[in-house]
């Protein structure tokens, strides 16, 4: 359920448009990373061996302040449960899967010996992702209770496990024999074929307890991406806000979908589904683009929306509102810049992601129910502010 990713859509143009990409079945975040490059290419081989010596014993990330947890230089929190265990990887080039549990963050190992990387986990802790294998390809992998399992592939060499429901279904994409088709797969104790429509590839990237599935199919017409809503065997097209792709990125307990589409102006937006009616969430941060990674179970989304200076931010949307994160952290948090987030718990209280600590880039996890409401300084802090309080008293009921 907790998914964001519509995985490595490569470069941007046009106003938001995208011009190039690959694999669609998680984070538009690629994308996302890349508008964001600042100063954190220095010492990268001493802080990915050092990040890996770190996890190979567990250690303890620190709370910078109240509210906000260090995962790490280098890491990258890509999902959360209620409990606050967050997941992702850490490093630079090889990178390593992480769980953070308890104050202590260590290393889920891997299938071979070129690293891993953990996607999403459930309320049970169970987790998933991907690691290549001996074979040096990448396989969806299922981590329990210490152990990292291989799930296999649809008969070809490569798999990725981008989400898991509540109840512990698994979705991601595979090739098939030959590796020539990717198609989307559910895994429920086997690995089911979900196939795509007619394009070049299918990844599924969020579901739900019901087990409805949502996925994105690259069409032959070039880079056109389709998002679809998968239920009772059958997959339905989903709308855009206009333009000529939707690439959904997951699914809360209602079905309500958040992803990223093309608006009428070729620009990208973030929006929320519910029901088939699209809400443009659109991008207050001073930019103009915004991609839509997660939902909680009371619709709230997560994400990173364009700034002024072309860089993005992270957001919080709820209550009909676009939320900067960044206006929530405390004065001398050493955290100068939360630039994008990419997993909420289902109940909404935790947010992981990506920013700057100290001058460089960290994985973080934000605990809402202990960070600061903003302070209003102009009408777009008040509103925010006003989204914020809603928010968490909604939360206390």
């Amino acid at each position: 359920m907790l998914s964001w990713k519509a995985k490595k859509i490569r470069s941007l143009g046009g106003g938001g448009r995208i011009i190039a990409a690959g694999n669609p079945s998680r984070h538009v975040g690629e994308t996302q990373r890349k508008m964001n490059m600042k100063n954190n290419r220095k010492n990268l081989a001493a802080s990915a061996l050092s990040a890996s010596l770190l996890l190979a014993t567990g250690f303890a990330p620190a709370a910078t302040a109240a509210g906000i947890i260090d995962l790490g230089l280098y890491a990258v929190g890509e999902g959360v449960n209620n409990s606050g265990q967050a997941v992702g990887r850490i490093g630079v080039g090889l990178s390593t899967a992480f769980l953070y549990s308890n104050g202590t963050s260590t290393s889920l190992g891997a299938l071979g010996s070129l690293g891993s990387d953990a996607r999403a986990i459930n309320n049970a802790g169970t987790i998933v992702g991907g690691s290549p294998a001996n074979d040096g390809k990448s396989k969806a992998f299922v981590y329990q209770n210490g152990t990292m399992t291989n799930l296999g592939t649809l008969g070809g060499n490569y798999s990725e496990a981008w989400a898991i429901s509540p109840n512990g279904m698994i979705v991601g994409d595979s090739t098939l024999a030959g590796d020539s088709t990717r198609n989307a797969f559910l895994y429920s104790g086997s690995m089911s074929n979900l196939g795509n429509r007619g394009g070049l590839y299918a990844s599924a990237a969020g579901i739900n307890d019901s087990g409805s599935i949502v996925m994105t199919d690259r069409t032959g017409a070039g880079n056109t991406f389709e998002g679809y809503l998968y239920s009772g065997g059958s997959a339905t097209k989903l709308g855009t806000l206009g333009g000529l792709f939707n690439v959904p990125s997951g699914i809360n307990a209602s079905g309500q979908i958040v992803g990223t589409s093309e608006t009428a102006g070729g620009i990208l937006h973030a929006y929320l589904d519910t029901n088939g009616t699209l809400t443009d969430i659109g991008s207050s941060l001073g930019g103009h683009i915004s991609f839509g990674n997660a939902i909680d179970d009371n619709g709230d989304i997560v994400g990173a929306a364009e700034r002024g200076n072309g860089n993005v931010g992270a957001f919080l949307y709820a209550n009909g509102a676009m939320i900067d994160l960044n206006s929530l952290l405390p004065a001398g948090s050493g955290w100068t810049d939360l630039d994008t987030a990419y997993g909420i718990s289902n109940d909404g209280t935790k947010i992981v992601g990506t920013g700057t600590f100290n001058g460089n880039a960290h994985g973080f996890e934000l605990d809402l129910s202990v960070t600061a409401t903003p302070e209003p300084g102009s009408m777009g802090l008040l509103a925010a502010g006003a989204a914020m309080l809603a928010y968490r008293l909604r939360r206390r009921k």
